[in-house]
Formats: C-alpha cells, structure tokens, sequence
C-alpha cells in the first residue's frame, strides 16, 4: 500500500485526496496504529494533501514513506524449516555406475590427454581443462565423438558460462586415446545402459520427467539415442525463446514425456506438473542443484513424492569428492537455502583438489574431510545464530563500505537516480559518454575497457566474485550498452537489472573517487529547474549522526542571505544536487570570508534548532517502533508455538513419541521471546550529534 502511495507522487493526474485515502486505508491494517502514531505523520498528511508535489517535497514525501514501511522498521522472520508447509517429499535414488574395461580404458587415457594438454599451455588442469573432464564424467560417448572430431570439438563450451574465455590447446589426442576411442565403438555405454531402464519406468508410470546435463553435446546424444523410448524435447540456451515458450506450453499439457534440458531450464520456468527430475551429471554449484529440484518441487505440485534420480561413478575424478559433499549437505532430500554461501565456499576449493594430479589420493580425502568439517561447524554456527535472533532491523538508508567517505550524500537518503548520478560522473571521467535516459525510469550507460578493468577491480578487492561481474565486465569491454533500472517494482515486476548500493559500478564508482576531490570555498551552480531563487547566499553544511537503532550518517545544511534574512530550503537542494551531479563550479567574484561570519552564525542557529526537533521527533519514532517490534514478536512467537503445537499433533497421530522434544522447543521459543523483549526494554533512547563541516559562499544561476 505504500509503495502504491510513492508511486502517486509524480503522477498529475492524482489528486491529494486520493492520496489520503490510500494512506487512511493504514488504520485498517495490523501494524496501522503504531504507524500512524509516529510523529512525522502529519508532516507525511500536509505533503499527500498536495495536488501538486515540488521536486523537493517529492523526496520529503518518499523518505517519510520509507520510514514508515514496515518492511524498512520490522521485519518478522520465519525460517522455511519452521513452516509446515506439506510440500512434497522428495526420494533421491543414486545409481552408481559401473564401466566396462573399454570404458575405463577410454576415461584414463582422455584424463591424461587433458593432462598433457594442461601442461603444454602451462595452466592448471582445474582451469583449463575443467570443461573436457566434465564432459567426460558426464558421457563417455560424448567425450569419445570429440576425441575423434575437429579440433574445434576438443574443448566443450561452457553453457553455464558462455562468453568465459578460456586457453585453448591444440595438442592433437594421442595414439593410445584414439586406439582406444575405436575399440569403446558407438554403442558401449553403461550409464545410458541405466538410464533407459529409469525413463521407461517414469514412462510406463506417466509420469512427465526433467532431465538436466550441462553441455550441448550430451543433451543431442541423449536425444538420439532416446528417440524411439519417450516423447522428446529439447531446451538449451541456443532454443529460441518462441519455441522454448512452444516447448514449455506443449510439455504442461501431456505432449511431451521427457524434456532434456542444461541450465536455461533450471532458472526462472516453472515444472510443477513434472514428478522426476534426472541429473544426468552433477554440477559444483549446490544453489544450481537446487535450482533443478526446484523447477518441479514447488506450490502446485499434485505429487506427494517427488523422485531425484543422480547418476554417480566412483571411477571419475570429480564424482567421487562432490558426491560425499552433497550427501553430507543433504541438497537432495531439502532446500539448502540461507547454508548456500558457506557450502559454495568450500566447494570453490575441493573443485580445484578434484581436479589436481599433483595431490594424492590419501590427501585429497584429507581435503576432503577437512572442507566438510568446515561446512559442518559454519552450517552448525549460521544456525545457532538464526535462532537466537528471530527479529531483525533493516534500515532504510544505503550502506556501502566507503560510500559516506567518498560521496556526500545527497540529502538524508541515496537512491536510485542518486546512484545513476554517481555512475554517470564516474563513467564520464573513464571516457564514456556516461548514461543517458532510456525511457522512465531506466538509464543505459555505454561501456568501454577503462570501465571494465575498474568493475574488474571490485573484484580483486573481494567486494564481487569473478562470476558475478563476468557478464557485465564482457558488455563494458564491447562498448555495450549496461541497460540498469531505476524502480523497484520495475525490476521486480518486469525484469531487469536494477541499480542499487551493491550494484557492481556503484561500487566501482565508490572506489574511484578522484572525481570528487576538488574543493571550493566559493561555488557557483546552475539551476535550471527553477528549484531555488537566483542570487548570493551563505550555506552552512553539517554532519548529523543518529545513534540507536535507526541510526544513520547525514549531511544537513542551511543558508541564509548575504542579508541575514533565511533562505528558502531549495537553496541547500540546489547545492547537494549540485555536488551530487559533480556539476560545481568556481564562483564568478571573489568573496570575503569576513562577509560570511554573520550569515553563517545565523545558519548554525538554525540547524541547532533543525536538531533539537529533529532529535526530539526521533525518540517519539523510537518509541512507537519498539511498539512495532513486540507486537511483531509476539505474532512470531505465537506463530513459532502453533508450528511446534501442529508437529507434535502430527507425531502422535503416526505413534512417533518425542513429545518432550517439542515441549523443549516450545519453552526455548518462549524464552528467546522474553529475553528479545528485555533487550528492546534495555535500549536507551536514540541520540543525534550535529558536527559542522563548512561553510559556503554560493551563487545559484540560470
């Protein structure tokens, strides 16, 4: 409801009636009351009742509207483990696969091919050659055609990753691994072998299937082969989107009984009519694993039991690491979810130990052991931890490390067109034309290689991993142009990449901040917009730093006339505009300072006034927030309760027992209940410093 009140804000058409009457629908909601107890309410009341908002009133009213959201003071948070939720079971089957001697024959030569052809390039194995050896742990015969292919054949493309860019080497296969291609033949596959045997089953029962692989190759070999077995398709990212959308239509309604697909079919399309997902091979990423269950274990599901069958062989270099680590982790019996960023971390490395020839066996199991111990005691701690704070504070301001030393913030809040500014003055000093409007609300900034190296930076400072920007660092490269979206219901909605704090070029932005090192004692600036009247004016700038837990960084400021007389608000809005765009210029006569004492002794008054209201007003929200937060904490301990209530109904009607287990959940919930309502009780009233920073001479011109 107030995202739908923001977004009247500049819409003429609107009036400040209406406006009112979607903000009084608050008085019907659950948190209303304490809402519209705040005490910036009636200031929020007298900006709605406009017809007509002034740029400057347009960011007043949004940044009162973000304090009073509910999802920027409390946020209730309910764990996916603690919903009852009767989602379906999912039954993993694992088929260990066995090579007959021509196979294994074959597997070791190729492995020793990649080997030498690591070593004549001079790059890790892991690095190079990962794509060959997963081609080959994935199917044999796919592996054997590109021995005995072009030399174009030799290293698969990596669909999950298209446009990375690895070396290439051209040394030929040797005689043994050709030898060795001719004597495995076209028709020697026990991995197939097995999974004829399971589609006809999932066929026989009607049941509609999913079966995921990561290259090209293995998905046209598999349809080959399959051909005369089940009704088949095929999707991958070289599909077209109106046949993929042909495809996904025919597959809902029964045309289809096997769908083959690689990672276009594991994110964003939904499978729920599907009872079997087949991972044909399995990738290194857990969150990608679980994006393929997810496509069919989803609302809608008419199944009770959903069946994952895995292919495993203990034969291959890889396979026999990641197995243990997903076993452990349990990705194919539930969702992983918030464990994802501790497991890929150590998964990074055992990749690199499945793929090395210079560790032995006994040393890998090592690694093996020890990454797995990792993931335990942080799975163990992440855990702990979301237990014991069920409630959580977000604040609505930004938070970038480095941001408020690098850039004065423009007003109290940054947002998106503030970020677009900040992206532009810092595209425009590497060369780029900069971004330019791309319709309402979108902006398309053109790239070029000085802004990929420093989005390339980000990375080397930790901020974003290599797969994040890989994309975005190959557009700048190209002098593409980065199309970035500047609302969040746009994004959310229609798709596409929105601009925010984390967004990699602001962060790259951030770390750049020679742009913004120029200092005047006496500026002038263009207002073109009309915002503020023209003329000679003495602003004081200060820094108001906001303890509790609100707290914040702002830059307030005031002006006054060379007269002494107050000068209209616009005045400051002018200037942070001005400073935000990197836009300012040297005054046209030399001023004074002399001539500033009096004018800005003024201006200190009233900002010594702005913060004892200010400071006043914060502690009346601190107050109706902490009211916010226990009545919030008393619906999740009720809702924690009702959960733990229906599971132990639930154990008894299945004789399970164990109902002293969940009476000792239901007394811990009640006691991290009390101990979150003494902690809010313990919190002192929010503080508000004002620290001046400089005064200005500003001339604002036409």
């Amino acid at each position: 409801m107030l995202h739908r009140l923001e977004r009247t804000l500049l819409d003429r058409e609107v009036t400040g009636a209406q406006r009112m009457e979607i903000l009084d629908e608050l008085k019907a909601m659950r948190f209303g009351a304490s809402l519209l107890s705040r005490p910036d309410v009636p200031a929020l009341r007298e900006l709605l009742a406009r017809d007509v908002l002034m740029p400057a009133e347009v960011v007043a009213a949004r940044r009162y509207l973000a304090d009073l959201n509910a999802l920027s003071s409390v946020i209730t948070r309910t764990r996916k483990a603690e919903i009852d939720d009767g989602k379906a079971v999912r039954q993993a089957d694992t088929l260990d696969v066995t090579w007959s001697d021509a196979e294994s024959v074959f597997y070791d030569e190729y492995v020793q091919w990649c080997v030498r052809r690591a070593d004549a390039i001079g790059m890790p194995v892991h690095f190079c050659m990962q794509m060959p050896l997963r081609l080959a742990s994935a199917c044999l015969q796919a592996a054997r055609a590109a021995v005995l292919g072009s030399a174009e054949d030799w290293t698969p493309r990596d669909e999950d990753d298209p446009d990375t860019e690895r070396p290439v080497s051209t040394l030929p296969p040797h005689r043994e691994l050709l030898e060795a291609a001719e004597r495995l033949g076209v028709e020697v596959d026990s991995k197939f072998d097995q999974l004829r045997t399971i589609v006809a089953d999932l066929v026989g029962q009607g049941k509609r299937t999913l079966l995921f692989t990561f290259s090209r190759p293995t998905l046209a070999y598999l349809r080959e082969r399959l051909a005369g077995e089940a009704r088949i398709a095929v999707l991958h990212g070289g599909v077209p989107h109106d046949e993929r959308n042909r495809i996904m239509a025919a597959f809902r309604a029964g045309d289809y009984d096997l769908v083959l697909a690689n990672r276009v079919a594991s994110e964003g399309l939904d499978f729920e009519f599907c009872s079997a997902v087949i991972n044909y091979d399995l990738p290194w990423n857990p969150m990608e694993i679980e994006q393929r269950i997810g496509r069919i274990d989803r609302i809608g599901q008419p199944e009770e039991k959903i069946r994952i069958v895995n292919f495993y062989n203990d034969e291959t270099i890889d396979e026999k690491i990641l197995r243990r680590v997903l076993d452990r982790i349990g990705v194919f019996e539930r969702a992983i979810g918030a464990l994802e960023p501790i497991i890929r971390a150590e998964l990074a490395t055992l990749e690199k130990v499945a793929f090395s020839f210079t560790l032995t066996p006994e040393e890998k199991e090592a690694e093996t052991d020890r990454s797995l111990t990792a993931i335990e005691a942080q799975t163990a701690e992440a855990e702990r931890l979301a237990g014991a704070a069920p409630d959580l504070l977000v604040s609505n301001d930004v938070d970038v490390s480095g941001l408020e030393q690098d850039l004065v913030r423009a007003g109290r809040y940054v947002g998106q067109h503030e970020l677009a500014h900040l992206v532009h003055d810092w595209a425009t000093t590497a060369g780029s034309p900069g971004a330019r409007p791309a319709g309402r609300d979108r902006i398309r900034l053109r790239g070029n290689g000085a802004l990929a190296e420093q989005v390339n930076q980000v990375v080397q400072r930790g901020l974003r991993s290599h797969n994040e920007v890989r994309q975005l660092v190959h557009d700048l490269r190209e002098e593409g142009d980065v199309e970035l979206l500047l609302d969040q219901e746009e994004a959310r909605t229609g798709g596409g990449t929105l601009l925010t704090a984390t967004h990699p070029l602001v962060l790259a932005a951030v770390h750049m901040p020679e742009h913004r090192q120029a200092r005047f004692a006496a500026v002038r600036v263009s207002d073109t917009e009309g915002s503020a009247p023209e003329g000679a004016y003495t602003v004081v700038l200060a820094q108001a730093d906001a303890t509790g837990d609100r707290g914040s960084r702002e830059i307030w400021g005031a002006a006054v006339g060379l007269t002494g007389r107050e000068a209209p608000a616009g005045v400051v809005d002018v200037l942070l505009a001005g400073l935000a765009r990197g836009d300012l210029q040297a005054a046209h006569r030399p001023v004074d300072a002399d001539d500033l004492e009096g004018p800005a002794e003024i201006a200190l008054e009233l900002l010594e006034q702005r913060h004892g209201t200010e400071r006043e007003r914060r502690i009346q929200e601190s107050v109706a927030l902490a009211d916010a937060r226990k009545v919030s904490l008393r619906e999740q301990l009720d809702r924690k309760l009702g959960v733990i209530d229906r599971r132990m109904q639930t154990a008894a009607q299945r004789g399970r027992g164990g109902r002293h287990l969940f009476e000792g959940q239901a007394r811990r919930a009640r006691e991290r209940h009390e101990e979150a309502l003494r902690v809010l009780d313990r919190t002192g009233p929010p503080d508000l410093r004002l620290n001046p920073l400089a005064t200005c001479y500003l001339e604002i011109v036409r």
